[in-house]
C-alpha cells in the first residue's frame, strides 16, 4: 500500500531596513524595507541592542551612550512566516565643549582659546557669542569688551558628524590703567636732556612701562630721560601694563628745535647748490636776519627763515668777499638768541 503526501513550502518574508549613524542623545530613524511574495507583512519586532525593543514598522530610537550597537529586526508575514536581519549602527560621541581666555580688560583684546575634545571625528565649526551682541566663527577668536561688567560668553562646537555641544561661562571684565605722562621741557633743544614722567593711574599696580620716543629709541623705566639729536615734531608713546595684564597707551608730540645755524660761505651761481644764504635750525617763534656790506650798509633783511639772500642788492650782484650778518631769534620756549658773524660770497 502506498500513500502520497503533498508538502507546500510557503515563502518567508525578505526582511530589511535602513538607518543612519547618529550622535548620542539624538533620534535614530529605522525604516522597514521588508517585503514578501506571499501575503503581506503584518508585524515587526526591533531589538536596538541596548536592552530596548519596539514593534512598530519604522520606529525612532534615542541612544544615550555612544558606541556600536547591533540592531535586530524581525518581520512577520500574514502566512505565519518570519525573517530576521541584524545590522550595526554607530552612535557618535558628543564633543566636550571647553574654552579658556586671558584676563579680560576693558578696551583690551581678550584672547579666547578653544580646548574642546572629541572622541568621534574632528571639530569643524565653532560659534562664539560674547554676550555683547558680537559673535565669531573662528576657532580661537579675539574680542574687545567695552564695559566693566559681567558677560555671558557661550561656545557651540560641531563635529564632522554634526554632533554639537555647548558651554557657557560668565566672564568678568575688569578696569585697566589709564596711561598718561608729562614731557619737560617741550619744546626741547637738540642734545638737551628731556625728562619723561609717568602720570598713569589705575585700580591695580603698574608693573611694566614701554616708551617709544619717535626716533627709534625705546625705554622701559617708569620715569626716564632722553636726548634727541635732530629737530622735528616727534610722537612719543607710553604703554603701561598693570598686575592683571591690562594695558593702556598714550601719545604726545614733542617738538625738538635747533639753535640758529648760519653758514660760513655760499655760492649764488645758479647751479642749484648752495645758491642762497639761509639760516637753518629752529623751528623759531620769530626770526630776523640782516646782512651788511663792508661799509656797514644794510643790503638784505627778512623775517622769513626760508627766504634766503641770493647775493644781490637792488638787483645788482654783489662782489666776491666777506659780508657781516646778524641773526636774532625767539625760540618757542621763550628763549631769545642773538648771533653775529660773517659769510663769504663765492661764485
Amino acid at each position: 500500500m502506498k500513500d502520497t503526501l503533498d508538502i507546500n513550502f510557503i515563502p518567508s518574508p525578505n526582511t530589511n531596513f535602513n538607518t543612519t549613524n547618529v550622535c548620542a542623545n539624538n533620534l535614530a530613524t529605522f525604516t522597514d524595507n521588508s517585503s514578501t511574495s506571499s501575503g503581506s507583512i503584518t508585524s515587526w519586532y526591533w531589538d536596538f541592542g541596548d536592552a530596548t525593543t519596539d514593534n512598530t514598522s519604522s520606529p525612532t530610537h534615542m541612544y544615550v551612550n555612544a558606541g556600536t550597537y547591533t540592531v535586530t529586526h524581525v518581520a512577520y508575514g500574514s502566512n505565519g512566516c518570519n525573517d530576521t536581519i541584524r545590522k550595526p549602527i554607530e552612535i557618535y560621541f558628543l564633543p566636550q565643549a571647553m574654552f579658556y581666555q586671558n584676563t579680560p580688560c576693558v578696551g583690551n583684546v581678550t584672547q579666547f582659546n578653544d580646548s574642546t575634545t572629541s572622541l568621534s571625528g574632528s571639530i569643524t565649526n565653532w560659534l562664539w557669542n560674547f554676550g555683547d551682541g558680537q559673535t565669531s566663527a573662528f576657532q580661537n577668536p579675539q574680542h574687545a569688551f567695552g564695559s566693566v561688567t559681567n558677560y555671558s560668553v557661550s561656545l557651540v562646537v560641531t563635529s564632522e558628524h554634526g554632533c554639537k555641544d555647548t558651554i557657557q561661562k560668565n566672564v568678568t571684565v575688569i578696569a585697566g590703567p589709564n596711561a598718561d605722562f608729562s614731557i619737560n621741557p617741550n619744546p626741547a633743544q637738540a642734545l638737551e636732556t628731556v625728562t619723561f614722567t609717568d602720570l598713569s593711574t589705575g585700580p591695580s599696580s603698574l608693573v611694566n612701562w614701554y616708551w617709544a620716543f619717535g626716533d627709534s629709541a625705546v625705554g622701559n623705566s617708569q620715569n626716564i630721560t632722553h636726548v634727541y639729536d635732530n629737530q622735528g615734531v616727534l610722537p612719543v608713546f607710553l604703554v603701561v601694563k598693570d598686575i592683571n595684564g591690562c594695558i593702556d597707551s598714550a601719545r604726545k608730540d614733542i617738538s625738538i628745535i635747533l639753535l640758529p645755524d648760519v653758514p660760513t660761505a655760499f655760492t649764488p651761481n645758479g647751479d642749484g647748490q648752495n645758491d642762497l644764504f639761509l639760516v637753518r635750525g629752529g623751528p623759531f617763534k620769530t626770526i630776523n636776519i640782516r646782512v651788511y656790506n663792508n661799509w656797514g650798509q644794510l643790503i638784505f633783511e627778512t623775517n622769513d627763515q626760508f627766504e634766503g639772500w641770493n647775493g644781490t642788492f637792488n638787483g645788482t650782484e654783489q662782489p666776491l668777499g666777506v659780508f657781516v650778518w646778524v641773526v636774532e631769534v625767539e625760540m618757542f620756549n621763550g628763549e631769545k638768541i642773538k648771533k653775529t658773524g660773517d659769510v663769504t660770497l663765492l661764485r
